[in-house]
């Protein structure tokens, strides 16, 4: 209370500032909690087709980020066929992704030492999947995301590596 009264603090200056501080922290959590709020909406809101978008609007291709990164939903969702096929085998929280400009990692405990494989669709003609085995990348074209399931083997001897 020393930084707002300079005065002397008595019983009288306390009972005095004690409601103006309370409603200031109450006021101040309220703004905190509009402004999360205000936030959760708006991603929600770029998630979700606008009821008055048209078609062809929302069927191009996600705008990109400062860096020129652009993470596709094929890119999720190969990324999520491979926690499926490696769930058995490791914790699926211990799979992750790194996109970047010409490839999208899907990596083990987010260790760039540790690659699981490499999606390479940023390409318009064909889609490639880079398998590691001892470190060193083969790519395999693939023609839709779904090719993966193929490839379970290779995933999960590449993962039994970084286990043993």
């Amino acid at each position: 209370m020393g930084k707002i009264y300079e005065g002397r603090q008595t019983r009288q200056v306390v009972e005095e500032f004690t409601p103006i501080i309370k409603e200031a922290g109450k006021l101040y959590i309220k703004e905190q909690v509009a402004q999360r709020l205000r936030g959760a909406l708006a991603s929600n809101d770029i998630d979700a087709p606008h009821p008055t978008s048209t078609p062809e609007s929302s069927s191009q291709e996600p705008e990109p980020d400062d860096d020129g990164i652009i993470t596709t939903q094929e890119e999720i969702d190969a990324y999520n066929i491979v926690r499926s096929l490696l769930a058995e085998q490791v914790d699926v929280s211990r799979i992750a992704m790194r996109d970047a400009k010409s490839y999208c990692a899907v990596l083990l405990d987010d260790n760039n030492r540790k690659p699981i494989c490499r999606f390479h669709f940023n390409a318009k003609s064909v889609k490639r999947v880079g398998f590691f085995n001892d470190k060193q990348e083969s790519r395999i074209d693939i023609d839709s995301v779904s090719d993966l399931f193929q490839h379970k083997d290779q995933l999960k001897t590449t993962v039994s590596e970084y286990l043993d």
